[in-house]
């Protein structure tokens, strides 16, 4: 390895390094009463699909929507595409997604990711509303969020900002490079919002801050800073998504399991060897 090149490995324990207070069970067990267990009566129709070698099981709550199902199919595709793009491959084989209709209401409500869930390595539910339209499909950027999840165990309340910030930073650069989001809008929202992620005078750290905008663009800004300090030790060669690729292709962490000790060495090792 040259020397200082690829030192932003050592950022991968940084970045991590709250991944040893996951749980392999799901949200569920740090966060009881934020999130609502699964939703798990009957389905009126099943439908499966297949993207960059992950089975997506995408299951029909009884309700009414607008649209058709497959237009709902499509738009899981599409996420699921942007996801496995940003990572290059799917970070988990099977995926449940529910999509659950909410009457009387228009647009993508609200989504919420689980790990281990009746068998399924991932299970996201969908709150989308009756009278969503295929122009909402489009614009949404919820499901490609939920999705991200994925790709890392769920943590302790204290370092949930690392689990919704890099959803938050992510998405819309996983939906620009998908080619369902120009580079101009995730850039100018990026501008928007960062800033609210700023902290404020009392503030002591993100694991201490648990407010919306901390959780979320604080989250979202830590992870802008780690990409820009990798990008700056590799004169730009590589950033945050090679090493969250490498972590992936390295089997590990997921929302699927537990971490272990030896994931960052392994997610490490492949990098070492890039000229």
């Amino acid at each position: 390895m040259k020397p200082g090149r690829l030192e932003y490995a050592l950022l991968l324990p940084m970045l991590l390094g709250s991944v040893t207070a996951a749980s392999a069970s799901g949200r569920m067990t740090q966060f009881p009463g934020l999130h609502r267990a699964p939703w798990s009566s009957s389905v009126t129709s099943t439908q499966v699909i297949h993207v960059s070698g992950a089975e997506i099981q995408i299951d029909f709550a009884h309700g009414d929507l607008d649209i058709s199902h497959n237009d709902i199919v499509q738009w899981v595709k599409t996420a699921a595409n942007a996801v496995s793009l940003f990572y290059g491959k799917s970070p988990v084989a099977r995926v449940r997604v529910l999509v659950l209709p909410i009457a009387d209401e228009a647009g993508v409500l609200t989504g919420t990711t689980w790990g281990n869930v009746d068998g399924f390595p991932a299970f996201t539910r969908m709150r989308v509303g009756q009278h969503t339209t295929e122009q909402d499909l489009a614009n949404d950027w919820t499901m490609t969020h939920e999705l991200v999840h994925m790709a890392l165990p769920s943590l302790s309340q204290n370092h949930h900002w690392l689990e919704e910030g890099l959803a938050t930073y992510i998405e819309p650069i996983a939906r620009s490079q998908a080619g369902t989001l120009s580079p101009e809008k995730v850039w100018g929202e990026l501008l928007r919002n960062m800033p609210k992620g700023e902290p404020g005078a009392t503030d002591q750290g993100l694991n201490q801050a648990h407010s919306w905008a901390s959780t979320y663009w604080g989250g979202a800004l830590f992870c802008l800073v780690a990409d820009v300090s990798i990008r700056e030790q590799t004169q730009n060669s590589e950033g945050l998504q090679d090493a969250l690729r490498a972590i992936v292709a390295a089997g590990g962490p997921s929302i699927r399991s537990g971490p272990s000790p030896e994931c960052l060495p392994r997610a490490i090792r492949p990098l070492e060897h890039r000229s």
